[in-house]
């Protein structure tokens, strides 16, 4: 059995307004990684929120996770079913 791993980023501009991001479901990308990266630094002052679709939960429980620092970065694994893993930031 094989399984395929791949690694997709994805660079956000906050400038304009706050935004929300929806994840995939885990389901359709089982074993991959998503990284969100605030590219301008202008979430310090336009959050950017990433939001989970209906059941798919982040690993503790939560439906959503705020960017809120300028320049952050956020890496999440499709895990286990229905559960995002943050992997880093």
């Amino acid at each position: 059995m094989s399984i395929s791993s791949f690694t997709v980023v994805t660079m956000l501009d906050s400038r304009p307004a706050q935004i929300t991001i929806a994840m995939p479901y885990t389901k359709d990308i089982p074993n991959r990684v998503i990284s969100f990266k605030d590219i301008y630094g202008s979430a310090l002052n336009s959050t950017i929120t990433l939001v989970t679709r209906n059941g798919d939960i982040f690993e503790n429980g939560t439906f959503s996770t705020i960017m809120s620092n300028a320049f952050e970065t956020m890496t999440f694994h499709a895990g286990l079913p229905n559960r995002w893993h943050r992997i880093e930031g």
